[in-house]
């Protein structure tokens, strides 16, 4: 009886998994249809394949179909496109690489922003015409101008206000017009709160200066000295206020800006000595030899009782690093320990890994992980979990800076940030002791240590910290900036999404960054950089019936700017200024180019051999530089096989002809009425703009 009831139980399901799949089968094959009723597949994307996702507690399923072009020599593509079951199609990914799309270098942004932005948006009435009264395509939000390519995102609106995590973002390539990409963030059964009863904005804006305005030191890198400057400044904490109660609004969503760093190292030059050593080698071996030895460097880490490396821990690891920061080198000892399983000696039940400057022995950094991390204790992995108070994490944290990081005891505070659902359930809690100078929390030296909410254990620990910094005088902020700051923002509201409900919050609703120079009242990029408000493609004030108009602007849609007002187009470029266009036109630099970054560029580049900023630019000299930049070095400094064709070539310096002759073979320049290249001319801002633009056509 029970084998019959068992068979009779798994007929059961097998039916019913049987129905589901042929009901999904269904839907699949509507909604393929429907998608290549709305987009053309090449032929050529032969290979095809679906991914399902289901999600059981929101009550969503939506279907990803992806076509591959087979791979041959030099040549593949993809087309991937998403869509729900209601028929909103959520993304359009399409990428081939062959003899056409292969990338060789930046060029010219053939299209518009305007044509491309009229492409982008009849895109998207194509694919979801349901939703095209969502959005507000007469403003966009966020615009940018990549490599040969245009990108556009818009927000959701409702009753004319933006919803801040319902977006629309499209990819058009500015030289073909092509739409590269699509992707759609909806929420189709959202519910609006009602736009009434909500706090005056007299209240938020006087909260938000009272509570969320913060005077800091904002570090400012230096990367060719290493040295580090505290900027004093206003920033904004994250702005999120419930419209209705005036109380911060608790969300999983973060809307925030980053700043990047770069990383400039100039070129050694080596000279062999009689040992046949370089200085610079024998300096290394002097200093090298003047390190911690690597048995010290263990025992060390071994005397860090909190971190509990003891005898069941083996070494597995132990190498040794240069770090330049600047001038100044620093050398680090990466060690790491392995913790065997008892039963299985080739099994490896915990790892632990330290960072330890290996002149000083102070530990730089640790992290730590076990099987149990993952799987439970192995004595007991069902026992309940008893989480130890803040309070007491703290404590422990706050024992171990005064026993091992003793001289920064009493320059550090604990900096409680807010949780959130993750952090309250998560088995880990980070803590963060931030620096205090003058009052003021500068955040780029920190002590951060994160651990085990049950157990109190380490389990990972960072420190940053820059000494000899230049901090600015506290006495000499302007409070009217934090005023300045406020008004930038544009604080207003908004929607963000609540599970179904549209909550309406007060936000700043621009695009600026949240800081602001306390004593300049300019703002400011995260990596101190003046922050310059862009609206579209530069326009410069100066060019109308100029006839060189149409091809500078040409070059800003491509994003190769001067960042100023005026282009002076007659005006006799400088080196300083052509470098700054040479360097946008083979790289990825965007203006503007800090100076020390323009000469470190230009010398470890040997594109000139004399540094004058102010200096003009002849012809002969213009054309070097961008083919030195552009990788023709080796090829145009070979003598005797060229020709440049022009009438005046014997007054061309002998060794750039090479140079000329390649760009007019590029037709990156051309000859006058009378045949004639004038090397010796000084060159305008002009001239230079045709130069780059004919190199990048």
């Amino acid at each position: 009886m029970k084998k019959i009831l068992s068979l009779a139980l798994s007929l059961i399901m097998i039916f019913s998994v049987l129905v589901v799949f042929a009901d999904d089968a269904s839907q699949m094959q509507e909604l393929l249809v429907y998608v290549k009723s709305k987009i053309e597949v090449p032929s050529e994307f032969s290979e095809f394949n679906t991914n399902y996702y289901e999600d059981k507690n929101l009550g969503r399923k939506e279907w990803s179909f992806n076509w591959n072009k087979p791979s041959e020599a030099g040549s593949y593509g993809y087309l991937s496109v998403s869509i729900d079951e209601d028929k909103i199609i959520k993304s359009y990914s399409k990428y081939t690489y062959d003899d056409k799309t292969r990338y060789d270098g930046k060029k010219l942004n053939l299209l518009s922003v305007d044509e491309a932005k009229d492409i982008a948006v009849k895109f998207f009435e194509k694919l979801n015409p349901s939703l095209v009264g969502e959005f507000d395509f007469s403003t966009t939000d966020y615009f940018y101008i990549g490599d040969q390519n245009y990108t556009f995102t818009f927000f959701r609106r409702h009753e004319g206000l933006k919803h801040l995590d319902n977006s629309l973002s499209i990819d058009v390539n500015a030289r073909s017009g092509e739409v590269t990409g699509m992707y759609l963030t909806y929420e189709p059964k959202i519910e609006y709160e009602k736009i009434e009863n909500v706090v005056d904005i007299k209240d938020i804006l006087s909260k938000i200066k009272n509570g969320k305005i913060t005077l800091r030191y904002l570090p400012v890198y230096n990367y060719e000295d290493g040295s580090v400057t505290a900027r004093l400044v206003y920033s904004a904490d994250s702005i999120l206020i419930d419209a209705k109660t005036g109380e911060d609004f608790k969300s999983d969503t973060y809307y925030g800006y980053g700043g990047g760093y770069g990383n400039y190292r100039y070129a050694e030059q080596a000279m062999v000595t009689d040992s046949g050593l370089t200085p610079q080698e024998l300096a290394e071996i002097e200093e090298v030899s003047g390190l911690l030895p690597k048995d010290e460097v263990i025992e060390i880490i071994k005397g860090i009782k909190e971190l509990s490396v003891d005898d069941t821990y083996e070494l597995s690891d132990i190498n040794l690093y240069t770090y330049k920061r600047g001038n100044q080198k620093e050398y680090t000892y990466d060690v790491s320990f392995v913790q065997k399983d008892d039963k299985k000696p080739d099994y490896e039940w915990a790892r632990a890994y330290f960072s330890v400057d290996a002149k000083t022995g102070l530990l730089k950094s640790f992290y730590a992980y076990s099987d149990a991390d993952y799987y439970g204790d192995r004595k007991d992995s069902k026992k309940e979990k008893n989480f130890l108070p803040d309070e007491k994490l703290e404590e422990i944290a706050a024992n171990f800076i005064n026993t091992y990081y003793k001289e920064k005891a009493d320059k550090v505070k604990y900096k409680k940030q807010p949780d959130d659902q993750y952090t309250i359930q998560s088995e880990r809690k980070t803590l963060y002791f931030v620096n205090i100078v003058n009052g003021l929390e500068f955040e780029a030296n920190t002590i951060n240590f994160t651990l085990n909410r049950e157990t109190g254990k380490i389990t990972a620990i960072n420190y940053i910290w820059y000494d000899n910094v230049k901090f600015e005088d506290p006495k000499n902020a302007d409070s009217t900036a934090a005023d300045a700051l406020i008004e930038a923002l544009k604080v207003n509201l908004a929607y963000i999404s609540a599970g179904y409900t549209g909550k309406l919050v007060y936000t700043k609703t621009s695009n600026v960054p949240g800081i602001i120079d306390a004593i300049s009242k300019k703002l400011l990029y995260f990596n101190g950089e003046e922050y310059k408000e862009t609206e579209g493609v530069k326009q410069y004030k100066d060019l109308e019936g100029h006839w060189a108009k149409e091809y500078i602007e040409k070059l800003s849609q491509t994003g190769i700017i001067f960042d100023s007002d005026e282009f002076r187009p007659d005006d006799k470029i400088t080196q300083k200024d052509y470098l700054e266009l040479v360097m946008q036109a083979t790289n990825y630099y965007v203006a503007p180019i800090p100076y020390d970054v323009i000469y470190q560029f230009a010398k470890q580049s040997k594109l000139i051999e004399v540094e004058d900023p102010d200096g003009k630019l002849t012809k002969e000299m213009a054309v070097t530089i961008l083919l030195k930049a552009a990788g023709y070095e080796k090829v145009a400094s070979l003598e005797g096989i060229f020709k440049t064709g022009f009438m005046d070539e014997a007054e061309i310096a002998p060794e750039l002809v090479g140079y000329v002759a390649i760009a007019k073979g590029f037709k990156i320049i051309n000859g006058d009425e009378n045949g004639n290249f004038l090397p010796k001319k000084a060159l305008t801002r002009a001239e230079a703009a045709i130069i780059i633009y004919n190199y990048l056509r």
